[in-house]
């Protein structure tokens, strides 16, 4: 058996087609392990919104009783948005690519993609990122979701 490729290169694959502009791997703590997207302070707030959209949509495709949610797609005036729970939504890749791009071809790549996305492999980049920021509680996340919601309005 080959040993396991270096955990950040299927991000990375990734992150390097022309048709990604952006990407952001998180786990169910909130805490982001690899993202493309310039550094912002509302990572966190991003980051636990992704949870709260998965938890969501997985109520709301078991109350229609079509089965578990696999990908969660939002289209937008500029670009698509398509978030993959991963490894039993213990991880989540949000993909943003450009409005233009070849939506099911782009699936398709993705999925080939993350279908080699192991726990080990998951969790040495947990690792990496557990040592490079800080952890915020669910009362931080709960805040800073308010006050992102605030400003909003």
């Amino acid at each position: 058996m080959p040993d396991e490729p270096n955990a950040a290169d299927w991000f990375d694959r990734l992150m390097h087609n022309p048709h990604v502009e952006a990407g952001l791997l998180v786990d169910n703590q909130g805490r982001i392990l690899r993202s493309s997207y310039s550094r912002r302070s509302d990572h966190e707030v991003i980051a636990s919104m992704i949870q709260a959209l998965e938890v969501m949509a997985q109520s709301l495709s078991g109350e229609m009783k079509v089965g578990d949610a696999s990908r969660i797609q939002l289209m937008t005036e500029d670009s698509h948005l398509l978030l993959y729970p991963l490894l039993g939504s213990t991880y989540f890749l949000l993909v943003e690519l450009r409005r233009d791009a070849p939506l099911m071809l782009m699936t398709a790549v993705i999925e080939r993609i993350t279908a080699g996305v192991t726990l080990s492999g998951m969790a040495a980049m947990q690792q990496h990122a557990a040592s490079n920021t800080s952890d915020l509680d669910a009362t931080e996340l709960i805040q800073a979701v308010q006050t992102w919601l605030r400003r909003k309005r």
